[in-house]
């Protein structure tokens, strides 16, 4: 729903004993009658405990609907936004996770706090009132602002690790910032496509074979965007998706296919964890990579994926809340002859 997932104990137990009684209903009937249970006997009853568990969960699913149109009428549009968001597919995977630090799951207390400051839409009392830049500080400022590096860190983070995730799932040919090929001798079939980027000096995310087919080149570059800067809070999150996915198709899908010859895919993720229509492809065929090459049951790859990838997001993102974005130069080393 968008929180923690704890439920209040006072409003779900009646329901939640309602359910119970109803799911082993059959069952204690049975035992109380002192009737053998037999194998068809055993079959019906799990029959229909099975139906009446569907029946259970689909009135907690409706329950929880009423709740939270009922949260969002008393929501302002920001915090209403916030919620949609948080309910994206994947964006709290963090939550669930056990904190094994080996594996990347592990937060500082100060993250966890600052993390649940994000996710709820929670003011930031002890950030600098001015950044670096020059403008007002706030936590979505700070998301946004590039002077330090951190848009840059956040992106190349992500980047290195969804290339790791395609190494282990097989894929072949794999490299990262590869430089595109010259269009020079592309000028004519480029010419009806002005749009498309043709410098020199582009360069691609990812690249690989073996993602979508054997034999096939695959293109990819990622754009993180933060859906709650002011220039997109009037914008659905679905529309967000688009524009940027389109952006970057409208820069290099023609170029790839025509000098790569190649199929190009732009990842485009937020801040709070949500991935656009075609990375929430790549990773479904990424796990079903996993499934084929290394025998991993595919429910289980994906969510180890979206996992990762939102821990990469999420620990890239703190960064850029409380890193420094000035340079530090000592005084005096500038004058050390370390030849000495």
């Amino acid at each position: 729903m968008g929180g923690l997932g704890i439920e209040n104990p006072m409003l779900s137990a009646d329901p939640a004993y309602e359910h119970s009684l109803h799911c082993t209903g059959p069952l204690v009937e049975h035992l109380l009658s002192d009737e053998e249970l037999d194998g068809p006997t055993i079959d019906n009853i799990d029959k229909i405990t099975k139906e009446r568990i569907k029946e259970c969960e689909a009135r907690t699913a409706e329950r929880h609907l009423v709740q939270m149109k009922s949260l969002k009428e008393k929501m302002t549009e920001t915090d209403s936004r916030l919620l949609s968001l948080n309910q994206e597919p994947g964006a709290s995977s963090w939550l669930t996770a056990r904190p094994i630090e080996a594996h990347g799951h592990h937060l500082t207390k100060q993250e966890f706090v600052d993390a649940m400051h994000l996710r709820f839409g929670l003011p930031f009392l002890d950030l600098p009132a001015k950044c670096p830049c020059g403008t007002s500080n706030s936590a979505d400022h700070a998301l946004s602002c590039h002077k330090g590096g951190y848009t840059i860190y956040r992106h190349d983070r992500l980047r290195d690790n969804f290339a790791e995730i395609l190494s282990h799932a097989g894929v072949r040919a794999l490299e990262t910032e590869k430089l595109l090929q010259p269009c020079d001798d592309y000028d004519q079939q480029l010419q009806q496509y002005p749009w498309a980027n043709t410098d020199r000096d582009a360069r691609m995310d990812i690249v690989c074979m073996g993602l979508w087919a054997p034999d096939q080149m695959s293109y990819m570059d990622v754009r993180i965007c933060h859906p709650m800067a002011a220039s997109y809070l009037n914008t659905k999150p679905s529309s967000l998706y688009k524009h940027h996915e389109n952006t970057k198709k409208r820069c290099y899908m023609r170029r790839v296919q025509v000098v790569e010859g190649g199929t190009f895919s732009p990842l485009v993720l937020t801040t709070t964890g949500g991935v656009g229509p075609e990375m929430d492809k790549a990773m479904k065929r990424a796990a079903k990579l996993l499934e084929d090459h290394h025998g991993e049951m595919y429910n289980e790859a994906l969510t180890a994926i979206r996992r990762r990838l939102r821990f990469c997001l999420l620990i890239s993102t703190l960064r850029s809340l409380r890193g420094c974005r000035t340079k530090y130069s000592p005084s005096g080393l500038n004058e050390i002859d370390f030849n000495l």
